[in-house]
């Protein structure tokens, strides 16, 4: 038997007749971890996690033994029943109690609670270090393992720290911060708890969540904060932080290093673009491509400026639409509005894109990016019908793409500002799809596209940060027999290449033809999707991954597709799109339709998939060739807003074919 066709969960062995009477005590026989025989009792077996369960959860009809949930909090599960018949009950936590985990596991006859509670002690001063199990966390807290780092590259730069009378050096490394500050606060450690092996040391907030554990190998770990309740050391004064998780700065309020969603950004690209240290900065966003980077076939909607700050070229966001000359096109710049040129290009993703960067950047850190002195430039390039070969270095697109860069370079420094290309968009694929181009060549002719781009902005701007691309995922719409060649070079150059990012599946827009967007569509959708992830990526300091397959693993009739889900839960949704047969999902073999009974999501990141015939090798499997119904939840915490719009910004599934 192949690996891809093993059995799912261990329950399709359709050649093994079922057995009766699995309880608690019955056994197993296997190999524990040492590659001995044991026999094991069925209720020590840990089996398949069934998603999280609030108190009303609806368990399976006939649950396998072992399946369990995760129980979301005190409370009384209804309909979880003990081996009285009782439902369980998780206790509230009392003062000074947090519950670890708790969960809920069938037996094979009933369910069986299993939780662990620990006492904590609120710190009074923010930073504690307090001697206790790196797993501890309060209740409701979140804490993983993100980032680990050898210690000297936590190092503080001189100027951005607290003076220490102790420490003759200019530079302060976080390792002697750290123990400078277990010699302060010792008497509050934890004697009687022990730390995980390996763990010297914790830094706690005033909350009791871990921030930093230092091990014993000389590397320091930086551990996700949630909320941004956590407070600031400076000059042992506790001062809330209206910008980060956690950071540490000098009795100036300069920042020495800080935490901002489970990442380090010390020293970082982030505090230059959050203005903390450079409050002149100048960005330039450059979207490059075909016809729907420059509006084609719409008209423009976005006639009043945005912003003061949001700008664009004399010559228009197309600058070309200026004129022949350097001086028409890039001389100047104005506040961006989008217009309507005479050949028939009018909306750009560029208002859109501006638009939700600059409100989502005040939802993020409480103040606008006009009072942080914040410019922002968009400008579009490139051609409609073109191919990637056509717009690769030595066009005539390409360079008008790197002459607005060498424009806005002059125009910032006029400005006294500081220039900087953080982030570009790649919009084209369309030409490509309809002429055949394979998925090998595709990604080879973006690669060099990608490194001619890379190494000949840096060397005008004099940035150290690599651009980050953003791009789309081209919809197929019946183009190139159906095959979604290009769109699977997109996917696949994303997950390959860390400077580019996948933001959104084009399938999900409104088309005024077959390969062009509405107006709505190019600055609502495709710039804010956009917009997003350029921020998540390039100010939060965030990885990013799109609704993704994992893996497939099929057995019998039945396929299973673990997806990577940025923001759960993961769901169906035929109320923003209409129904789609099999929510999109399609098997072929030979040529030829296999009829699909259902399509369900189990555990909250899978998607089963039953058909009418045993899965073979060499069937096709595909997904959103035109349109799919599968989606992630961003929409719930990510919105873009525009006047009385306000459309959510979920995560819908890419496009794939496969053959399994």
């Amino acid at each position: 038997m192949e690996f891809n066709q093993l059995p799912i969960n261990g329950t399709d062995i359709n050649s093994v007749p079922e057995g009766d009477g699995v309880g608690a005590n019955t056994k197993f026989f296997g190999l524990n971890a040492d590659g001995e025989l044991r026999s094991f009792k069925a209720e020590k077996l840990r089996g398949e996690n069934l998603g999280l369960a609030g108190t009303d959860i609806m368990p399976p009809d006939a649950p396998l033994a072992n399946q369990y949930y995760e129980l979301s909090g005190a409370g009384t599960y209804t309909n979880l029943l003990d081996e009285n018949g009782d439902p369980l009950v998780v206790a509230a936590t009392g003062e000074g109690e947090a519950i670890l985990y708790a969960r809920a596991y069938y037996t094979g006859e009933y369910w069986l609670l299993d939780e662990k509670r620990f006492a904590y002690e609120p710190a009074d001063l923010a930073g504690v270090i307090q001697d206790s199990d790196l797993g501890y966390t309060v209740d409701n807290t979140k804490i993983k393992t993100v980032l680990a780092k050898p210690i000297e590259a936590s190092s503080m730069s001189a100027g951005n720290v607290v003076p220490d009378p102790t420490t003759p050096q200019s530079a302060v490394n976080l390792a002697s911060l750290i123990s400078r500050v277990v010699e302060m606060v010792a008497n509050t450690f934890k004697n009687n708890e022990v730390l995980p092996s390996g763990i010297d040391r914790v830094e706690r907030d005033a909350a009791g969540r871990v921030i930093i554990a230092v091990h014993s190998d000389g590397t320091t770990e930086f551990l996700e904060v949630v909320a941004k309740e956590a407070v600031s050391i400076a000059a042992s004064k506790i001062i809330p932080d209206p910008l980060f998780d956690f950071s540490e700065r000098d009795a100036n309020g300069n920042v020495g290093y800080a935490i901002l969603n489970g990442k380090v950004v010390g020293d970082s690209e982030y505090l230059k673009w959050s203005a903390l240290n450079i409050p002149s900065l100048f960005l330039h966003f450059i979207g490059y491509g075909q016809s729907l980077i420059l509006g084609g076939s719409n008209v423009a909607i976005t006639i009043a400026q945005i912003s003061a700050n949001i700008l664009r070229f004399i010559g228009g966001v197309r600058p070309n639409d200026g004129g022949g000359t350097s001086e028409l096109r890039y001389g100047s710049l104005v506040p961006l509005v989008e217009t309507t040129s005479g050949d028939g290009y009018g909306e750009t993703p560029c208002a859109g894109f501006a638009s939700h960067l600059f409100k989502s950047l005040k939802k993020l850190t409480g103040s606008t990016v006009e009072s942080q002195n914040i410019k922002l430039l968009c400008s579009a390039s490139g051609a409609g019908g073109r191919t990637i070969l056509q717009l690769q270095k030595g066009s005539l697109y390409y360079n008008d793409m790197i002459a607005s860069v060498t424009a806005a370079k002059a125009l910032a420094a006029t400005d006294n500002r500081v220039y900087n290309v953080p982030f570009m968009a790649w919009v084209q694929g369309e030409q490509d799809l309809t002429d055949g181009t394979t998925i090998g060549d595709y990604k080879a002719r973006f690669n060099q596209l990608y490194t001619d781009i890379n190494t000949d902005i840096k060397a005008i701007t004099g940035q150290a940060n690599d651009i980050q691309i953003v791009m789309y995922q081209v919809a197929t719409k019946g183009k190139n027999n159906g095959v979604p060649s290009i769109g699977t070079a997109h996917a696949e150059i994303c997950r390959e290449n860390p400077n580019c990012h996948l933001a959104v599946n084009a399938t999900i827009m409104a088309f005024v033809d077959s390969s062009h967007l509405t107006a709505i569509s190019s600055k609502l959708l495709l710039g804010s999707y956009l917009s997003m992830v350029a921020r998540k990526v390039v100010i939060e300091g965030k990885e990013w991954m799109p609704l993704d397959v994992e893996s497939i693993h099929y057995a019998g009739t039945a396929i299973e597709l673990k997806y990577y889900v940025p923001h759960g839960p993961m769901v169906f949704d035929t109320d923003t799109y209409a129904p789609v047969t099999n929510y999109g999902f399609s098997l072929r073999s030979g040529g030829s339709t296999v009829t699909i009974s259902s399509v369900t999501i189990l555990a909250g990141n899978i998607v089963r998939i039953i058909v009418a015939v045993p899965v073979t090798a060499g069937m096709v499997l595909s997904y959103a060739l035109n349109m799919g119904n599968l989606r992630d939840s961003m929409g719930d915490i990510e919105i873009v807003e525009d006047g009385f719009i306000q459309i959510p910004l979920h995560n819908w599934a890419l496009t794939f074919q496969k053959t399994l």
